[in-house]
């Protein structure tokens, strides 16, 4: 690695991209810069990608699955054992020297211990929504197939149709009605992050 290159460079290769999401006003935006995030390897709040079918593994098709947490699993945040408390406060003490280190790449000011906080109430609200590993292992609780057109039932404030506009998969099959198929693996996960979610966007 150049590091000295790294170092000179700073955060101007990512600064469209945090441009973009401290310019975040609206939901049809969000959406956007969700699927934009999405095409760079990010997930953002959600995981969309591909696999095969449950019922069919000769045939590939979209996935909307939980996501949007750093740490390795929700036991991470909801477990309340000394061990697990202390994992939370390293990893909102990492994020403050992060938002530290970015202030002053950036030549501003803000409290970064606040945003810190703000990004694990997040996610720990995430977290208490996810399935854990055990319950992810029967295939029964991850499949749920729907076509696009009953997304929004899901999460009737994001903007499915702008997220898919940028997002421009080639995932998508057409069913024998005509219509695209997708499969969302945990309904009860969405309404937590679009509770969360619509109060600030």
């Amino acid at each position: 690695m150049d590091e000295p290159t790294v170092d000179r460079k700073g955060v101007a290769p990512i600064k469209p991209e945090l441009d973009e999401v401290n310019a975040l006003n609206s939901r049809d935006q969000f959406a956007s810069v969700l699927a934009k995030l999405g095409k760079l390897g990010i997930s953002g709040v959600f995981r969309f990608s591909s696999q095969p079918d449950f019922g069919d593994s000769s045939m590939n098709i979209a996935v909307i699955d939980q996501g949007g947490l750093s740490l390795p699993d929700r036991d991470y945040y909801i477990k309340a054992d000394a061990a697990s408390v202390s994992i939370r406060a390293k990893y909102e003490q990492h994020l403050t020297n992060m938002f530290n280190l970015l202030a002053g790449a950036m030549n501003t000011t803000w409290d970064s211990k606040a945003k810190a906080a703000a990004i694990l109430k997040f996610e720990m609200a995430l977290a208490q929504a996810s399935m854990d590993r055990a319950a992810r292992r029967n295939p029964d609780t991850r499949n749920h197939p729907m076509t696009v057109k009953d997304l929004p039932g899901l999460t009737p404030d994001f903007q499915w149709n702008v997220f898919f506009s940028v997002k421009r998969p080639r995932l998508f099959r057409k069913s024998t009605s005509g219509t695209q198929s997708s499969s969302n693996s945990s309904q009860a996960y969405w309404a937590r992050p679009a509770s969360t979610i619509s109060k600030h966007i």
